[in-house]
């Protein structure tokens, strides 16, 4: 006499040789962006010294993204240790982040710099750009700043 098994279902007899511990790869962040100096820089004309300094961060994005990466200093900003937001503005330090959007594998230097006031310190930089493609999505990564200066540049005397 014959005994019938019980019916599995067809989804459990498919996986029994799959290897559970694989999953796909993560997709690839769009951009990379690599803090490369943290300096103070000089203040534009009008800007009152004493209250306000202008911090440079320069910076390096490198893209993984088909459809281009924005390589501009005005996708910047940097938070403040009580969370206020500061954004990239063009004086400061040179060359500010400025060019022709990256794609995959192409990378840019350049500086990114905030008037920040002399009270505040920050402790992260935010780079928000708007990527190519269907949504025109923005992608935004943080890094931390491991310190930033606290006083403008000092000015040398002539002698």
């Amino acid at each position: 006499m014959r005994r019938l098994l019980p019916a599995l279902p067809l989804g459990l007899l498919a996986c029994t040789a799959c290897d559970r511990s694989s999953s796909p790869p993560a997709d690839p962040a769009p951009f990379r962006i690599e803090v490369l100096e943290v300096t103070p820089c000089p203040a534009p004309p009008g800007l009152d010294t004493t209250k306000t300094r202008v911090l440079g961060v320069r910076v390096r994005v490198e893209s993984n993204h088909s459809r281009g990466v924005p390589a501009n200093y005005f996708y910047g900003s940097v938070l403040a240790t009580d969370r206020s937001r500061y954004l990239a503005e063009l004086p400061g330090c040179s060359p500010v982040l400025s060019g022709a959007p990256l794609y995959a594998g192409e990378h840019a230097d350049g500086f990114l710099n905030f008037p920040v006031p002399l009270n505040k310190q920050i402790d992260s930089l935010v780079y928000a750009p708007r990527l190519g493609g269907a949504a025109n999505q923005e992608s935004s990564l943080s890094v931390a700043l491991a310190s930033s200066p606290t006083a403008p540049p000092a000015e040398e005397d002539e002698q």
